[in-house]
């Protein structure tokens, strides 16, 4: 594994892929984009007076990981790369696995 590979679980909400021709390029683009929190439990978020509870972000990833994507929404292991660019250090998905399904089933009679 790259030393600069970071192994965090994260909550994945949603799949989807996408299959398009660029029409500048023309070229193919293909992949599986999957949306996730940095989260693996739900705890309420601290109130700051700006901003609180759970920012959804984006990673995409090449077409034949779709096949990886077991169910959503779940608890899946991503392998993340650090890179650091002139805007600072950065956290790129490269890879990932499932862990675990998610519940989110709530008994609102109570």
């Amino acid at each position: 594994m790259n030393p600069n590979t970071i192994t965090q679980n994260v909550m994945v909400l949603h799949a989807s892929s996408y299959d398009f021709t660029d029409k500048t390029s023309g070229k193919n683009v293909a992949g599986v984009s999957l949306y996730y929190i940095a989260t693996t439990d739900l705890n309420p978020a601290a109130y700051d007076g700006k901003t609180t509870g759970y920012m959804p972000t984006k990673a995409s990833f090449s077409l034949d990981k779709s096949a990886a994507i077991s169910e959503v929404p779940a608890i899946y292991e991503f392998d993340c790369e650090l890179t650091v660019t002139a805007k600072g250090p950065s956290l790129k998905p490269v890879n990932f696995r499932f862990l675990q399904p998610l519940d989110f089933s709530v008994d609102l009679k109570k």
